[in-house]
């Protein structure tokens, strides 16, 4: 395999691999995306806004032809993690939520005491 993947999310942490990574092999690359939880990404002493600007020039500059996303076993995460991404793979407008709704359900009354 060209490509070395951590196919098991326990693992991943154990082997406290980076949450983001590319690898570029002639005009194929491989980005790799563990999680898009902020926290766990900049617990791992990553930027993800920097590694996406950094990966997508090094892609431009490489004139890489083939790009693929590795989001296998990826858990999900931070909306602005993925906004980011869609930020460099899409080239006009994207709306990323459709609708968004909340499900939460406020219990009680709300007290309005002084200014506040």
């Amino acid at each position: 395999m060209i490509f070395e993947s951590c196919e098991d999310w326990d693992a991943w942490i154990k082997e406290k691999q980076p949450a983001l990574r590319l690898e570029v092999r002639n005009d194929v690359a491989v980005m790799t995306l563990k999680t898009f939880h902020v926290f766990s990404i900049e617990g791992g002493g990553q930027d993800y806004k920097k590694f996406f600007k950094e990966s997508f020039n090094q892609l431009l500059a490489a004139k890489t032809n083939n790009l693929i996303i590795d989001m296998r076993n990826n858990h999900g995460g931070h909306d602005v993690v993925g906004m980011a991404l869609m930020s460099y793979i899409h080239d006009s407008t994207f709306y990323y939520y459709a609708k968004r709704t909340s499900f939460v359900k406020l219990k009680g009354k709300s007290i309005k005491k002084g200014n506040i």
